[in-house]
């Protein structure tokens, strides 16, 4: 090759390096702005890994990263759209998500790593929009600490009153006031979780205590079916979906959710309508 020849090469290749950053910053400006459609307060920022130098110019992202902490929001920002087009493919999508309200549940963190995504290509670089056509099903770990559980508890059984919430390796421990056959009374139970339907948290095993005074069985399990699922994670948290519970275990101060994760389909407009 001439000079004139290695010049020309070596400013292709200098041109293919700009449009590759180009189309990475318009992927990651695109999917920011989509999210904080959806969130309100704290901060949300996208990393896009292409998959070698130019690899977003042929349509490849090894890995597409999404973290965030601070925020609320009613729901998840992605759903899968049908629709033709160019399509550009990630490896893996990676969501880390942490101290942020889910609708009314405080989360110490969620995490999740969805394979095979793939995306609008021409609607992410010309309308600054994240439209996703497909993907695979990974892994989610989600964790919440005392205090948010013991907000989300209050506020889905406000006839629980001064209600105090412990977790210890493998036990909850609830106490509060409660009004029973029609009485004041305090409440005392201690027992596990466990997961059902990969949609419901249902508390097991429960111990109770009125008034110091350990409950019969029957008026136990009676009081239990009122209250589980303590989680439904679609009705809940508009996860249906999203997550598919697998197990859950309690640590010391923390209830860790294990789960598949998978990004669902939007539902139909008339779906939507009341």
């Amino acid at each position: 090759m001439t000079g004139e020849g290695i010049k020309d090469a070596a400013y292709v290749l200098i041109g293919l390096t700009f449009l590759s950053a180009f189309a990475q910053r318009r992927v990651e400006h695109a999917a920011d702005r989509d999210i904080r459609r959806e969130v309100h307060g704290g901060y949300v920022k996208t990393m896009v890994r292409s998959r070698g130098i130019f690899g977003l110019l042929v349509g490849e992202s090894s890995t597409t990263r999404i973290a965030g902490a601070g925020f609320l929001t009613q729901d998840l920002p992605f759903k899968l759209e049908p629709g033709g087009g160019s399509r550009a493919r990630v490896g893996k999508l990676e969501l880390d998500f942490r101290d942020f309200t889910l609708r009314t549940l405080p989360l110490r963190s969620l995490r999740a790593t969805i394979p095979a995504v793939t995306l609008d290509v021409n609607q992410a670089l010309w309308n600054d929009r994240i439209v996703l056509r497909s993907a695979g099903e990974g892994t989610a770990v989600a964790v919440v600490d005392e205090a948010g559980l013991r907000m989300f508890v209050a506020q889905k059984y406000p006839q629980y009153k001064d209600l105090e919430l412990r977790l210890t390796p493998g036990t909850a421990s609830l106490s509060a006031q409660a009004a029973l056959f029609g009485l004041p009374a305090r409440v005392e139970a201690t027992g596990g979780v466990q997961v059902r339907d990969g949609r419901y948290l249902d508390a097991v095993n429960t111990i109770m205590r009125l008034n110091g005074k350990e409950a019969a069985a029957s008026l136990t399990q009676s009081i239990v079916r009122t209250l589980n699922p303590v989680l439904d994670i679609d009705k809940d948290l508009g996860l249906g979906g999203y997550i598919y519970m697998t197990r859950a275990e309690i640590g010391q101060g923390i209830l860790t959710v294990f789960g598949r994760a998978t990004i669902p389909r939007a539902k139909p407009f008339m779906e939507n309508k009341p």
